[in-house]
């Protein structure tokens, strides 16, 4: 007994140096079963984590542990066999959207639930949390994780999950579709205009509904601008939170004012076929910083 006692000590005493190292050899849990021994000891340190989160004061230990999926899975699956917070298996992976987990796929799990903040964010969910968390704050550890063979450098949050608008962007949830019902005539990208048969970048999508069919703003936010466009015709632009925006061109009819709240029940106005148009059709726009983004990886799949 006291020769176990002793192997879980020295365990323990690695873990967490090397999850605060770069180092490729982390422990690898072999199956998510309490059979496995490296298992055990990960529950263990998760379970600390989580009577440490009820208490106010989150851990401040951290260890990383590898698996190696032996089949296909989901995330949400692997992040309840695992018992930890799928957030933190999502952020300590670098995904920025829910991932397609393959077999043979060598993944990192945390052994303390909290998100990870890359020092340098490279992905847009990365950009959206350093948005608002702070770049060194009080209740985050400096971390350096060999991440791919790459020894990457984080701020870990223990205790701290995803904001709503973060998890709304991580299960491409952040926007609603602004018709209740549509069809996608055209999608983000280059393509041949209809207008001047020339190719050019079109910074939305097209949604074809009849003239006079009500639409409902993607997301809650404040009306900053409304008015006529040559191209857009009668638009309404919204701010949201972030830094995002989206608009809402070609209408027939703008029932908003500038600076009213808007809200998912309330009406924005009417399809329409003003501007460059060539029938009725919405032409839905998602800005993040000014710059168009593709409203397909930011809404429900269709």
């Amino acid at each position: 007994m006291a020769n176990d006692s002793g192997k879980r000590a020295l365990l323990a005493f690695i873990l967490l140096a090397v999850s605060v190292t770069a180092h490729a050899d982390y422990p690898l849990v072999s199956s998510l079963t309490a059979a496995d021994p490296v298992f055990r000891q990960l529950q263990q340190d998760l379970n600390d984590g989580y009577k440490a989160e009820a208490t106010g004061n989150p851990h401040k230990n951290l260890t990383v542990y590898s698996y190696r999926l032996p089949g296909d899975t989901e995330l949400f699956a692997l992040a309840a066999l695992a018992n930890i917070p799928y957030d933190s298996i999502a952020t300590l992976n670098r995904y920025s959207s829910v991932p397609v987990l393959k077999k043979g796929m060598v993944l990192l799990l945390p052994g303390t639930p909290g998100v990870f903040l890359p020092r340098k964010p490279a992905n847009d969910i990365e950009y959206l949390m350093a948005s608002w968390r702070p770049e060194s704050p009080a209740p985050s550890l400096a971390v350096e994780i060999e991440l791919k063979s790459s020894p990457t450098a984080f701020y870990f949050y223990p205790g701290s999950r995803f904001s709503a608008e973060e998890r709304a962007f991580f299960l491409s949830v952040l926007f609603r579709f602004p018709l209740p019902v549509r069809r996608i005539t055209s999608d983000f990208g280059v393509r041949i205009s209809p207008i001047t048969g020339k190719r050019s970048m079109h910074t939305g999508i097209d949604l074809a509904a009849p003239k006079g069919t009500p639409i409902h703003p993607a997301r809650e936010g404040v009306v900053i601008q409304t008015g006529y466009s040559e191209v857009y015709g009668n638009f309404v632009l919204l701010q949201h939170s972030g830094g995002w925006q989206s608009l809402y061109g070609h209408m027939n009819s703008v029932a908003v004012r500038l600076n009213d709240r808007v809200g998912y029940a309330m009406i924005l106005g009417t399809v329409g076929s003003t501007g460059e148009s060539t029938g009725p059709h919405l032409h839905f726009e998602i800005r993040n910083g000014g710059v168009p983004r593709d409203p397909a990886s930011l809404m429900p799949t269709r």
